[in-house]
């Protein structure tokens, strides 16, 4: 597979960003930069309303 060509990735919320206290880690910030410096747009998916997910991804919303 030739990752170069990866242009998005898309994560669940609870049970994979999320870790066991319902926060999103350090790790994730750090790699979302990366994925930044790369052009790669990050989606996260989930069933929890709009503002949740806002409230736990609030240093990269924009």
């Amino acid at each position: 597979m030739d990752l170069s060509k990866i242009k998005m990735v898309v994560s669940d919320m609870d049970g994979t960003l999320l870790n066991s206290n319902h926060q999103v880690s350090e790790q994730f910030f750090e790699l979302f930069k990366e994925l930044q410096s790369r052009d790669i747009t990050f989606v996260a998916a989930s069933g929890r309303p709009y503002n949740s997910i806002i409230d736990k991804l609030a240093p990269i919303k924009d």
